[in-house]
């Protein structure tokens, strides 16, 4: 009998430890995007590009309620900033631009789920970036076409 408590006792233990180690990566995870959000915010194009891979990084990390503020600002960065997002990358990123849509396909998907015609939103949400990549270079019109491309394909 004494056997099977220490048993269950040290099995308790374990999973209390567990949890704890678990809580404390999770919350690093949440701090280094955060942080990682607020660099990409505030970087020059010189360091874009290398902070954009990193971020990509933590796609198979993140969970819970960074997920959504993760896959938020992955939606959002490349409308709201064309010009860095696009011409930060060379002709060759299509992997990391797959890794981004990846990464913004959730807040895609939720925002289609919450808005009364979801084809109307999705054509004006196209039309706004093709808007804005009009006023860029070639290679980033070109980078944005293969973006929405893959956004369209994968929401």
């Amino acid at each position: 009998m004494k056997y099977l408590f220490s048993v269950v006792l040290l099995t308790f233990l374990f999973s209390c430890h567990s949890e704890t180690r678990d809580k404390k990566k999770n919350e690093q995870i949440e701090n280094d995007v955060l942080s990682l959000m607020k660099k990409i915010e505030r970087s020059d194009k010189k360091s874009l590009r290398n902070l954009l891979i990193k971020f990509t990084d933590f796609s198979n990390q993140v969970s819970g309620d960074i997920k959504s503020t993760y896959s938020g600002f992955a939606f959002n960065y490349p409308q709201e900033n064309p010009d860095k997002f696009f011409s930060t990358l060379h002709q060759t990123d299509k992997k990391i631009i797959d890794k981004w849509v990846k990464t913004s396909v959730d807040e895609l998907k939720l925002v289609l789920d919450n808005v009364d015609n979801p084809k109307k939103f999705f054509r004006h949400f196209k039309k706004d970036l093709n808007k804005k990549l009009q006023r860029l270079g070639h290679k980033e019109q070109e980078l944005g076409g293969y973006y929405l491309k893959k956004l369209n394909a994968l929401k």
